[in-house]
């Protein structure tokens, strides 16, 4: 069954939703009569942001390209089962070019909660101050998608951060956190994922790795450093492949 999110204008309880009808426009409507091509009768799940999952059939469909509109029968309302239970903070130094884009993909796909970008020592590109909200739109759509096409019931938020500092503060917020350290070859990150938590954070690093002051940084915040194998991994695999690590100790 197709799944769209529902704009911020759609909000509350499951119970708030049950036998009602929607009227949802803009891009969401857009998606589903242009896009999609979907028909009245045909079912659709329509999520709201903060995982409420309504199974919808549709009732009408405006012919207006210009402003669509769908009408929606609420038929049954539940909260999503598709959410790990853990919630899980992705910290990314930023990378070159266009890896973003696959790397919000993967993450979203495996079940991050959020994507924090870090500005970082040997991050090539360098976040400037009021550049990063012309990025931030456009990577979330990137989550949306991702998130639709697998199935899960929140949509992921991105921003950005501009140190390490800025980075670590935040961390430390999270139940567990560590930094993934392509040097580090006495603590596995196995190890740590031993660790009950309800909430993880944790840090990589951007095409270079970590300075030798950042590692400094997160040991003296308290924000331990972990190897992830005898292989050094590219930026854009490394999130990817603990999210694997994180899903399969605490969800699998």
């Amino acid at each position: 069954m197709p799944r769209i999110f529902l704009s911020k204008d759609f909000c509350g309880k499951k119970e708030d939703f049950a036998a009602q009808e929607l009227v949802i426009g803009g891009e969401e409507a857009f998606h589903i009569a242009f896009v999609l091509r979907m028909r009245i009768g045909e079912k659709v799940t329509a999520c709201t942001r903060d995982g409420v999952e309504l199974s919808c059939r549709i009732r009408g469909i405006s012919d207006s390209k210009k402003t669509p509109q769908v009408f929606l029968e609420v038929e049954e309302t539940r909260e999503s089962q598709n959410e790990p239970p853990v919630l899980i903070r992705v910290f990314q130094g930023l990378p070159k070019g266009k890896k973003t884009d696959s790397i919000l993909q993967k993450c979203t796909e495996l079940g991050a909660g959020e994507m924090i970008f870090v500005s970082m020592d040997r991050s090539v590109p360098q976040s400037e101050p009021g550049g990063n909200e012309k990025k931030k739109a456009r990577f979330e759509k990137i989550c949306q998608s991702a998130a639709e096409q697998c199935g899960r019931g929140k949509l992921v938020p991105v921003s950005f951060l501009d140190s390490v500092e800025a980075a670590l503060a935040e961390m430390k917020k999270s139940e567990l956190a560590f930094a993934c350290y392509e040097a580090e070859n006495e603590r596995s990150i196995k190890s740590v994922l031993t660790q009950k938590a309800k909430s993880i954070s944790f840090l990589i690093g951007p095409e270079g790795g970590f300075s030798e002051r950042e590692i400094a940084l997160c040991r003296n915040a308290g924000v331990v450093s972990v190897g992830l194998g005898r292989r050094i991994l590219r930026t854009e695999t490394a999130a990817s492949a603990v999210l694997a690590m994180i899903l399969y100790e605490k969800e699998l």
